[in-house]
C-alpha cells in the first residue's frame, strides 16, 4: 500500500521494535551516536499523553540529538515518566521541573532559564504533540554550519491527523506556510524585519543558533507580553533580526498535529477582536521597543526612527485590517519612550553578541531516510493503537 504527499511517495513496510529484534532480556544501554550540535527543547505543560507518545517514538528511532524537557505543568505525570532514564535507553535527555506555568510570564521565565542551559550550537524548539524528521533537521544543521550569515533554517511543514486522537492511522494533509515561500535574506536587520512584516511566517520551528535563541527569550522576558500572539510574533521577528532565515531546506521537517495549545486558545482571538483588546496597546509598544532596539543596535539608526520604521511596516502584516491597525499604531507612537526598558534591551543584545559561538562539529550521520522514518512513524502509531 502507498500514499502520496506532494512529490513524496511512502511505502508501508514491516518494522520490528529493538526488543523484538534483540530479545526482551537485553536492557543495556545501546551504543548511540549522540550529536553535540543540536538540542531539541521540548516545553511541557501537562498533556502527558503526548509526551509519552513522543519520547517512546524518539526512543524507538534512536534519536541522535540531545533532548531537554522543560516542565511547567501542574501534574507529576511527566516527571514520573521521565525521571528514570532506564526507561528510554536510546535517548540522551535532561528533565527539568519548573514552577507551574500559571501565567505567560511564568512560561517565558521557564523558557529563558531552559534555553540558557543548552550547550550545543543549535537548538530546535519542539511541541510535544508534533513530530520532526531527522534527515531534514540534519540538513538544516549542515546548512547553518556552512552559512554563518543565516540565523535559522527550516524544511517543509505539514499538518497531520490520526484515526484516533493519540495513535492510529497517520494522515498527512495540508502543507503549512505556502503563501510566502521565499526565504528572508535581506542584507541588514531593517530589511529583514520589513520583509517579515509583509511576508510573515512563524518560524519558531526553525533550527536556530542557540546564542540567538537565548537572547530572544531574555528579550521577551524583559518586555513581559500579556498576550501570547504578541510574544510568538516577537520570537519570529527576532529570529530574522539576528540573521537571514532559510525557508527552503529540501524535505519534510515537521508534522504538526495542531491540538489545543496548552498556553490557552484565548490568546489567539480573531484579528479584529485582538487589535481592539485592552492589552493590545501596551503589548504593541513593547513590540516597537523590541524591534526598534535590534534595528538601532545592528543598523545604527536612532531608536526613535527605528521604532517608527517597524511600526509603520507592521501595518502591512494585516492588509484586510489596515485602517484599524494604522489607527491603533498611531496611538502607540504618541506614547513616551520607556528609556529604561530600551536600555535593558540594548544591554541584553550587546551581551548576546559578545558571546563566543559554540563550534559545531558537523559529524552527525542520520542513518534513516525520510521515507524510512515516515514508515517507522506509521508503524509506531499503528502498533500502539490499542
Amino acid at each position: 500500500m502507498k500514499s502520496k504527499v506532494n512529490n513524496y511517495i511512502f511505502f508501508e513496510q514491516e518494522w520490528k521494535s529493538i526488543e523484538d529484534a534483540e530479545g526482551e532480556g537485553n536492557k543495556e544501554m545501546r551504543e548511540t551516536n549522540i550529536s553535540s550540535d543540536l538540542t531539541i527543547l521540548v516545553p511541557l505543560k501537562d498533556r502527558v499523553q503526548y509526551t509519552r507518545r513522543l519520547v517512546n517514538y524518539l526512543d524507538f528511532i534512536e534519536c541522535p540529538y540531545k533532548l531537554l524537557f522543560a516542565d511547567g505543568g501542574q501534574t507529576p505525570e511527566a516527571e514520573e515518566l521521565l525521571q528514570d532514564k532506564n526507561n528510554f535507553l536510546n535517548l540522551d535527555y535532561e528533565y527539568i521541573r519548573y514552577p507551574y506555568d500559571a501565567t505567560l510570564s511564568d512560561f517565558h521565565k521557564k523558557m529563558a532559564s531552559a534555553v540558557s542551559k543548552i550547550q550545543t550550537p543549535f537548538t530546535l524548539l519542539h511541541d510535544n504533540d508534533d513530530f520532526f524528521v531527522l534527515e531534514t533537521v540534519q540538513k538544516c544543521i549542515d546548512f547553518l554550519i556552512k552559512n554563518s550569515d543565516h540565523s535559522s533554517a527550516r524544511g517543509r511543514n505539514f499538518d497531520f491527523h490520526l484515526s484516533n486522537e493519540i495513535y492510529g492511522q497517520l494522515y498527512i494533509s495540508r502543507e503549512m506556510w505556502l503563501e510566502f515561500p521565499d526565504s528572508v535574506i535581506g542584507e541588514n536587520t531593517t530589511t529583514r524585519l520589513l520583509d517579515q512584516c509583509s511576508r510573515f511566517h512563524a518560524n519558531s520551528h526553525n533550527v536556530r543558533r542557540t546564542k540567538n535563541l537565548q537572547a530572544t527569550f531574555e528579550l521577551i522576558e524583559i518586555i513581559d507580553f500579556v498576550n501570547y500572539r504578541f510574544a510568538h510574533q516577537a520570537e519570529s521577528f527576532l529570529n530574522v533580526a539576528w540573521g537571514k532565515s532559510n525557508r527552503k531546506i529540501e524535505g519534510i521537517q515537521l508534522l504538526h498535529q495542531g491540538t489545543a495549545p496548552s498556553i490557552g486558545s484565548n490568546h489567539f482571538p480573531p484579528q479584529e477582536e485582538w487589535i481592539k483588546a485592552d492589552y493590545w496597546k501596551n503589548d504593541f509598544i513593547g513590540m516597537m521597543d523590541l524591534c526598534g532596539a535590534v534595528i538601532h543596535y545592528f543598523d545604527d539608526i536612532s531608536i526613535e526612527e527605528s521604532r517608527t520604521i517597524f511600526a509603520d511596516a507592521y501595518v502591512n502584516k494585516l492588509p484586510d485590517l489596515k485602517e484599524l491597525l494604522a489607527n491603533r499604531i498611531e496611538e502607540c507612537k504618541k506614547e513616551k519612550i520607556n528609556e529604561d526598558r530600551i536600555g535593558n534591551l540594548l544591554q541584553c543584545i550587546k551581551k548576546s553578541q559578545n558571546k563566543e559561538d559554540i563550534v559545531a562539529k558537523g559529524q552527525t550521520e542520520v542513518n534513516i531516510s525520510t521515507e524510512q522514518e515516515l514508515n517507522a512513524l506509521q508503524f509506531f502509531l499503528n502498533s500502539n493503537n490499542r
